[in-house]
């Protein structure tokens, strides 16, 4: 990625993945000038796992079956439970 104002990132996540590995790189893209999307095998939204329970949820912007990788120049793959 030579020019993070101009990158697509695609972040792929389900329902448990880690709340503090989703949301501060998306965060911190977002803050760069990078698009980010969240994508998924589920549709509505996804919950996070932080700590010992579940934790805040995040939309889904595109489904799994949707997404291409030619369309991103990057992929975020969140740990998770």
């Amino acid at each position: 990625m030579s020019n993070i104002k101009q990158a697509k990132v695609a972040i792929l996540a389900t329902n448990g993945f880690e709340k503090s590995e989703l949301f501060e790189p998306k965060r911190q893209l977002e803050a760069a000038g990078a698009t980010v999307t969240v994508v998924s095998p589920e549709s509505g939204s996804i919950k996070s796992w932080d700590q010992t329970d579940w934790g805040e949820s995040i939309d889904v912007d595109m489904a799994l079956g949707e997404a291409k990788a030619a369309d991103f120049d990057a992929l975020v793959l969140p740990g998770g439970q």
